[in-house]
């Protein structure tokens, strides 16, 4: 019995044929001949074969293709057709296979197999894959300074097959004319190089490097180039090579560029050039090792094989545990943070690649990976990638433990047997309940960390139950709290001093009664164990990046050395502790803090209102300034109780990050603009009685409303200029981080404004005590001595007045810094969230300028007033000294020369003081 097998690729332009006699018991007969084509073809494409089986009449013959000895199915991508007909004396089998979206794994051997009852035959043909052409810049952005030389670099891939390409051509995109670009090309027009010797002004503009040819393997493309032309005054960071070797060219300041990665690595770096014109140091974060690029490229063949349906279980199976035993071995030596952050995601894929198999994975190399990258010599890159922006972090080793615990007890259920893994850094346990006597992990003892969960009120038997514990892993988890008290939240204040500990069920109750106790043995001993708080993990804080909770956890006992906790719940827990100990109650300070922020928002809101309603009579320089203090008052408090807990969407936290720092900056902007006019209008005028008059017929209103708004914004838009792509932000709220320094561009303005208004407020002191000095003619007749009291009173009004205008009280916030000085934080916390109901007193209900405007506008207002006035006016007459009128006119003219500056002061101070 004789068969022939004929096997065609049908090309555009080529045609290949594969043909083999077989005889008898299968072997190769002289007669025949054997001739292996190789087909080429590109990924995307669609790719037919035909194969012609020819065999003895009536014969019974089964088709199957294999592509790399796996079995091909017939589904959408693999598409074949079998036709039968008689041809003569012989049965010819016709098999059209078509397969469409042409992968780089269908790169191989493809075999088609004939089998007719214990008769089989095969041919086998060669097929290779190259990816096509794609039209490329060699920069997206290229910056020029005014009068240099453009240089546009394109360039097509190399697949290492085409051998000619289409003509890469220019056009700018704004219609710049190219009359004066040169342009260069490679003899298989490969690479185009476009240069203008001389840039201008009117250059700048978006071009596009295009090509026109469209045929099977290259297709109309085109690759934007934004060019930007600078001037000589420009702030642009310079082209220059890093200590990793790697080269960046100039860019503008405040933007972020993307480069290669070191040699030896594979992935992208990233740059960023801050406001100043400084390139930042080299994030390469996700660089990675080319030994964690070939593991992920084998995923990607194992996602496209079971995409195609062409895996069973097993197969599966051995794919998974061929990639982590590799992963494991990678990540035995010293990795980079980008090797961590790609083992990270080989894990994340691997748990998603278990949903496929039957069988039962090797978790121990799982496990062996997760103990690698917990090893203490991974520190510093852990840490690393944590400043990193969309990168793993050391939660993320946690959520993936849990994940693929979820799968081990799954499969572990059906055995019935403990599973365990005990590494250098962390132990696992999983196992059934099967009693309901107390579960202890992982082992009780003094100076040891523990967990035991009770015998619960709801019976657990036969519950699945998996127990962590993660010595090391303190070093480099953030020490982020999601419901810690604002009034800290400027203080590096806590950090993870115990292991972590975990415990999960397969059907956890809600609530555990009793609940879960942990015992913590601190990983730093301390003389003060008052700050430590038991917490637990929560995956969904920070936009799903983690962050530490206290919700359903309590201290039960502490020690230096060890710390018990409570929780209700199940997930991993440790406890967090102060780096200093003397601390105010947080909790104390936070209901304070939010309190008294309530009250000023209502109390400066009345005090605009108020004013606003008789604004005809209260209009002046200084009340428009009180106005503009409280309003911004009022909005940076409103942001504080309500924006700064929003720091799970990164971008509102920066936005209302900003703004808070605005707003308080306006604050104390308003606050020092006050202080200057007290200062000029009192003190200077008080030295030089000429500058009175001249400050009187100028008003410097529209420069102090403008640079008072103006500074605050410029501060903090350079502010976030700089921390954009640093740490802006503290992690867990929206207001600015002490560790990255962007806080000091709140905390110096600050000190600065207290301590100038601290000496303004000196100056007027010193101003209204000059004036209660006596001569020694007054001190024998001592007919002022009421009068001097009477005006002591007065002064002393007149600076308690200016007290909370001008931010005095911010000075307890400067000497609460130091955590030693508790009275300090209460006293700071209450005069500052009360600054506005203490503006509100002074400037509302003892206003008395204000007052009068309120009887003018409501007459029956005045007629209350002026009875009371008439009996307090009667009783003065009746008690008042005759020798005050007996002063001589011209003797009392002199004496109010003399004391112009005072009674400038009272009189500008009238508006707000409560004296008549």
């Amino acid at each position: 019995m004789k068969y022939f097998i004929s096997l065609k690729h049908s090309g555009v332009t080529r045609m290949w044929g594969i043909m083999l006699f077989i005889a008898g018991a299968l072997v190769v007969s002289s007669t025949g001949y054997i001739r292996q084509d190789i087909i080429s073809t590109h990924e995307g494409d669609t790719l037919p074969i035909t194969a012609t089986v020819r065999g003895r009449l009536n014969a019974s013959i089964h088709i199957t293709w294999f592509r790399n000895g796996r079995k091909i199915p017939n589904n959408t991508r693999f598409n074949y057709q079998i036709s039968r007909y008689e041809a003569g004396n012989k049965t010819v089998i016709r098999s059209d296979l078509e397969v469409t979206k042409v992968k780089l794994i269908d790169a191989g051997n493809w075999t088609i197999t004939a089998k007719n009852g214990n008769e089989t035959v095969s041919k086998t043909t060669f097929v290779k894959v190259y990816k096509k052409p794609v039209l490329k810049a060699k920069r997206i952005t290229v910056l020029v300074r005014e009068g240099s030389s453009i240089f546009l670099v394109c360039y097509w891939t190399d697949n290492g097959h085409e051998k000619y390409f289409p003509e890469i051509l220019l056009r700018s995109k704004t219609g710049t004319p190219l009359r004066n670009w040169i342009s260069t090309r490679t003899t298989d027009n490969s690479y185009a190089v476009f240069l203008k010797s001389e840039s201008a002004i009117l250059d700048k503009g978006l071009y596009h490097c295009y090509n026109n040819r469209t045929d099977g393997v290259f297709s109309k493309q085109s690759k934007e180039i934004d060019v930007q032309i600078y001037t000589a005054d420009a702030v642009v960071c310079p082209t220059s090579l890093d200590d990793k070797g790697i080269s960046w060219t100039s860019a503008f300041n405040g933007t972020t560029e993307y480069g290669a990665c070191p040699p030896g690595s594979t992935g992208y770096s990233s740059r960023f050039c801050d406001i100043t014109g400084k390139w930042n140091t080299t994030d390469t974060s996700y660089c990675s090792n080319e030994e964690f690029d070939s593991i992920s490229n084998e995923l990607d063949n194992l996602d496209s094989e079971i995409a195609d349906v062409m895996l069973d279980d097993d197969d599966v199976d051995k794919a998974i545990n061929n990639t982590l035993k590799k992963i494991e071995m990678a990540t035995l030596n010293d990795t980079t943070a980008g090797d961590l952050n790609r083992t990270m995601r080989i894990l994340e894929r691997v748990i998603g690649l278990t949903n496929f198999s039957s069988g039962i994975i090797n978790d121990q190399s799982f496990f062996g990976t997760v103990d690698n990258v917990l090893s203490t010599r991974n520190t510093g890159a852990w840490t690393r990638l944590s400043q990193t922006a969309n990168a793993s972090d050391a939660g993320t080793v946690m959520s993936l433990v849990d994940r693929f615990s979820v799968y081990a007890r799954q499969k572990r259920r059906n055995s019935r047997m403990a599973n365990t893994f005990n590494g250098t850094n962390f132990d696992v346990q999983f196992d059934d309940i099967n009693s309901e006597d107390n579960i202890a992990f992982p082992e009780v003892g003094p100076k040891k960390s523990f967990l035991v969960f009770p015998r619960q009120s709801q019976n657990q038997t036969g519950n699945f139950y998996a127990a962590v514990i993660y010595r090391t892993i303190a070093s480099v988890l953030p020490s982020n709290i999601r419901n810690v008290s604002k009034v800290n939240m400027t203080r590096k204040s806590t950090f993870v001093n115990t292991p972590v500990l975990s415990f999960t069920l397969d059907n956890a109750p809600d609530v555990l009664s009793p609940p879960l106790t942990l015992t913590f043995k601190t990983i730093k001993s301390t003389t003060d164990s008052s700050s430590a708080m038991c917490v637990y993990w929560d995956f969904l804080a920070r936009g799903g990046r983690g962050a530490w909770h206290t919700d359903g956890c309590q201290r039960i006992e502490s020690t230096s050395n060890q710390i018990i906790c409570q929780c209700n719940h199940l997930t991993n827990f440790a406890v967090l502790m102060s780096l200093k100990s003397n601390v105010a109650d947080s909790a104390v300070l936070s209901q304070i803090s939010l309190i008294g922020s309530c009250v000023s928002v209502v109390f400066a809101s009345v005090t605009v209102m108020m004013h606003m309603i008789v604004w005809r009579n209260m209009k002046s320089d200084v009340t428009i300034l009180l106005m503009n203090l409280c309003v911004a008052l009022a909005i940076s408090y409103v942001l504080f109780i309500g924006g700064t807990e929003a720091s799970s969407n990164e971008v509102v936290c920066k936005v209302t990050t900003f703004f808070l720092h605005s707003m308080l900056l306006v604050m104390f902007s308003m606050m020092q603009c006050i202080g200057i006019y007290y200062f000029r209008n009192v003190f200077l005028a008080s030295i030089w009685l000429r500058l009175a008059d001249q400050f009187s017929r100028r008003s410097s209103l529209p420069w102090f409303l403008v640079l008072g708004w103006a500074i605050p914004f410029i501060i903090s838009t350079v502010t976030i200029g700089i921390y954009v792509n640093k740490t802006y932000h503290i992690s867990n709220y929206c207001w600015l981080s002490a560790e990255s320094g962007s806080l000091y561009f709140f905390v110096v303005p600050v000190c600065l404004v207290v301590f100038n208004n601290v000496i303004i407020i000196l100056t007027l002191l010193k101003v209204s005590l000059s004036r209660m000095k006596q001569n020694p003619a007054q001190i024998a007749q001592n007919t002022e001595k009421p009068n001097i009291v009477a005006k002591a009173r007065s002064a002393l009004k007149n600076l308690g007045t200016l007290v909370p205008a001008l931010g005095i009280t911010w000075a307890f916030g400067i000497m609460s810094m130091n955590d030693t000085t508790e009275v300090f934080q209460y006293l700071f916390t209450i005069s500052s969230s009360l600054q506005g109901f203490f503006i509100f007193l002074v400037h509302v209900p003892l206003n008395k300028k204000l007052r009068d405007a309120y009887k003018k506008k409501f007459k029956f207002i005045e007629s209350i007033s002026s009875s009371q006035k008439t009996t307090v006016s009667t009783e003065r007459t009746t008690n008042s000294s005759p020798e005050v009128s007996k002063i001589p006119k011209r003797r009392k003219m002199h004496q109010d020369a003399a004391e112009d500056g005072v009674v400038r002061f009272s009189k500008i101070v009238r508006d707000w003081n409560p004296s008549s």
